[in-house]
């Protein structure tokens, strides 16, 4: 079974299909990932006695399994999250694309972030008719948090230069701030007086949010005459108001929702 180190952060990703792999810096290993905090010969990955195990070879700046640091080789499996400095991977099988990890594993997430925006088509037409991809402009990096609250000043910039440059007019965005790289943006349009969408990373939900500690279906958002609300549909990482696991949750505007490791800023936009 071939292993993959996949980043917590942004898109990188590794297949390793030989071992003993050797990952470091130095263009030489069996896997290089070019951050400076790693070394040029930073950890090895085996195979022994059909058990993975992971060694630090004497780094500068270390190597942790599940956010503790190791000092000898150590027994590693699918879904911990590995450390190599402060760059983070969770190791994912080439065979099981399923499997949520756990966000209690998953190191602390940043708070500047960029992004993108996707509008989604759905083919009753409970979603605006659109399905496309848009890059922020360059600079848009600087998206500060403080506590659970997003400033709605910066959410609606983002709104603004992605949603509303495009002319599209959705009755309430979503806004999933996912890694430092990327915010994701959605804009739904409830046409019926009773709707809902799954939300989740697998490839059959309306709402796709690529993220590790994200289950394959992780929540439905519902539209139910006038009334906007969140509802988890039995997640591994659940939601969270104000740090405090919830079932459900009814959306007002400018509502701050985390599923897993992601924060949703909900923008109503219309009185629909």
């Amino acid at each position: 079974m071939d292993l993959e180190l996949v980043s917590v952060d942004d898109d990188d990703s590794y297949l390793i299909t030989a071992f003993p792999a050797v990952i470091g810096r130095d263009g030489g290993n069996d896997i290089t990932i070019a951050r400076d905090l790693l070394s040029r010969r930073h950890a090895k990955l085996s195979l022994i006695d059909d058990e993975w195990i992971l060694e630090d070879l004497k780094s500068t700046n270390g190597t942790s399994v599940n956010n503790r640091q190791i000092t000898r080789p150590t027994k590693v499996k699918v879904g911990d999250v590995i450390k190599f400095g402060e760059t983070a991977y969770y190791l994912k099988s080439t065979a099981d694309g399923g499997r949520t990890i756990v966000a209690s594993r998953l190191p602390k997430k940043e708070s500047s972030v960029g992004g993108s925006v996707m509008i989604d088509d759905e083919p009753d037409g409970d979603l605006t008719s659109f399905h496309q991809s848009y890059q922020l402009p360059p600079g848009w990096t600087n998206v500060s948090k403080q506590s659970t609250t997003y400033s709605k000043e910066v959410v609606d910039q983002v709104i603004k230069r992605t949603i509303t440059a495009k002319q599209l007019n959705p009755d309430v965005v979503l806004v999933f701030y996912t890694n430092k790289t990327r915010p994701l943006v959605y804009g739904v349009s409830a046409k019926k007086n009773e709707a809902f969408w799954t939300i989740g990373r697998g490839p059959d939900v309306k709402i796709r949010v690529d993220h590790p500690s994200i289950s394959l279906q992780h929540a439905k958002l519902k539209f139910n005459a006038g009334e906007w609300s969140l509802e988890d549909i039995g997640s591994t990482n659940g939601l969270r108001i104000n740090e405090e696991a919830c079932s459900s949750v009814v959306l007002s505007d400018q509502s701050v929702v985390s599923l897993g490791r992601v924060d949703l800023v909900f923008r109503k936009l219309s009185q629909a």
